[in-house]
């Protein structure tokens, strides 16, 4: 699955274990400016960029294949609505000052997010702000996203307001408290490419393959690991 067809780019290779392992223990550096709110699911880790390429360079010969995935209808839906949204504010800034930079990259940004998956934009949480009121003053009082003797309620509010449904749903994974508003499994795998890899994955496995995933967003890789395992 190629870059123009979304930001998830998957390879699998019969790779040795030792180049796997190597890998997975690579250094991991956090990056964010040290007065922004931190969480684990907001800065997410990276990995050393130069052990890519050793590993591609000592890998063997691979046999490349495309599937092109159709979106489903909830993601065609989120699809469309981005394109609105996108036109409306082009209407706007023609009218005003004409197009910047800034809105260029943040429309093809938010159409690749939709490409990828709906959750990786905001949608069920703010939908609902009551619910993301509570979620916030929960994860305000664990001190998810800092010191709550010092940090004001509202701030992390602001943070969620924001956020994607699926920071927010992984916050409710990772505290009981919260558990209850997670999103279903249904939902996680409610994108194309999601769902291929969701009948590809287990194929794989059985066949006794290796699987590397390369992807621009730290996220639906987490989230396919975990569903995999």
């Amino acid at each position: 699955m190629r870059r123009h067809v979304s930001p998830l780019a998957a390879w699998v290779w019969l790779t040795p274990a030792h180049l796997i392992w190597q890998l997975l223990d690579a250094p991991l550096t956090m990056y964010g400016s040290s007065s922004t709110l931190r969480s684990p699911y907001m800065a997410a880790p990276r990995r050393s960029a130069h052990l890519t390429w050793q590993v591609l360079d000592a890998l063997p010969p691979k046999t490349e294949e495309v599937a092109r995935v159709e979106p489903t209808p909830a993601q065609a839906a989120a699809y469309a609505d981005a394109i609105r949204r996108i036109a409306a504010k082009h209407k706007e800034q023609e009218a005003a000052r004409g197009l910047s930079a800034d809105f260029v990259t943040s429309s093809f940004t938010l159409l690749r997010k939709v490409a990828l998956h709906p959750m990786l934009l905001p949608g069920h949480y703010a939908a609902d702000p009551p619910l993301l009121r509570r979620i916030a003053w929960v994860l305000h009082g664990e001190g998810e996203y800092g010191d709550p003797d010092t940090l004001p309620f509202e701030r992390v509010l602001t943070e969620l307001q924001s956020a994607s449904d699926l920071t927010i749903h992984l916050h409710c994974c990772a505290y009981q408290r919260l558990a209850e508003h997670a999103l279903p499994p249904s939902q996680l795998l409610d994108a194309g490419k999601m769902a291929h890899l969701a009948t590809l994955l287990p194929r794989l496995r059985e066949e006794g393959h290796r699987v590397l995933i390369f992807s621009q967003v730290a996220h639906p890789t987490h989230r396919t690991h975990r569903w995999h395992s």
